[in-house]
């Protein structure tokens, strides 16, 4: 179904001034929009989330959250593919570009609450499945979100968490190499001085493999990590992983110097992005 065009010209200006607001001078100048565009409307990019999403967890006669849903192209993907599926969206910008997206497509405007995932306002057990998708490096309080949506979810459910991994020294947001293991005073001038814009760095939590592994031993959950499988198929170009043009260039790189088992061996110890979780609750 298209989206209605009577609301285009609507929600492309809340990306605009979404886009003013957070990432005007932190991505590469040259095809960052264009890039963070089609991650926010673009139904193939949704599409492919979706289908590692179902690769990892059945959908089917589930009801399913999509915790932060950005300006709805996942949870509008969910609903076409027929799902029971909900949002919350904590901004107010991307908030009302998804309420008008859903109003476009003839879905129910209902199926997405404007709160913070620290404060879930549903009740307890209420959800089989829980997705965060490239989220949890911007809450406020990740042992916070992740303990509220244990609090939502079912018994034998499932949490599932796709997030990049900064141990790699690498923020794909900037497309920069950058040395999390300093304070962020240092960065914020080593961002400055590569002419990229700072405040954006505050709403950044730096995860890792072993930062999450530490949240989850404090949490009513099992564990099951998927990271490994898709980074090996990153470095052997065997999956369908949404890759920036930067990263495209690296990855051909590595093969082309026959180094695609080190990094492997590297994703092994934990280097490797991005990270992939299923989590059961007990």
């Amino acid at each position: 179904m298209p989206e209605n065009s009577s609301y285009q010209i609507e929600i492309d200006q809340l990306f605009e001034e979404y886009y003013r607001d957070w990432y005007e001078g932190v991505l590469d100048p040259t095809w960052g929009k264009d890039c963070q565009y089609k991650g926010y409307f673009d139904p193939g990019e949704a599409k492919k989330t979706l289908n590692k999403i179902e690769s990892l967890v059945s959908l089917q006669d589930k009801k399913i959250l999509d915790v932060g849903a950005g300006f709805g192209n996942l949870l509008i993907a969910a609903r076409l593919s027929g799902y029971d599926a909900y949002g919350v969206e904590p901004d107010a910008i991307m908030f009302q570009g998804a309420t008008k997206r859903l109003k476009g497509l003839g879905i129910s405007e209902d199926i997405l609450t404007n709160t913070v995932g620290e404060s879930l306002p549903f009740e307890d057990e209420s959800f089989d499945v829980a997705i965060f998708s490239t989220v949890l490096e911007h809450v406020q309080n990740i042992y916070a979100v992740l303990s509220e949506t244990a609090r939502i979810i079912k018994p034998g459910g499932n949490i599932i968490i796709i997030n990049p991994n900064y141990a790699l020294l690498y923020e794909p947001h900037y497309s920069l190499f950058l040395p999390v293991f300093l304070p962020k005073p240092f960065l914020r001038f080593y961002l400055w001085a590569r002419g990229r814009s700072t405040p954006f760095l505050d709403s950044l939590n730096f995860t890792t493999h072993w930062s999450f592994q530490k949240i989850f031993k404090q949490l009513p959950v099992k564990c099951i990590d998927y990271g490994l499988e898709e980074w090996e198929g990153r470095i052997l170009g065997t999956n369908e992983y949404p890759e920036p043009p930067n990263t495209l260039k690296l990855l051909k790189i590595i093969r082309s110097l026959g180094l695609s088992r080190f990094f492997i061996l590297l994703g092994r110890g934990g280097f490797r992005t991005p990270l992939i979780y299923k989590l059961f609750k007990d």
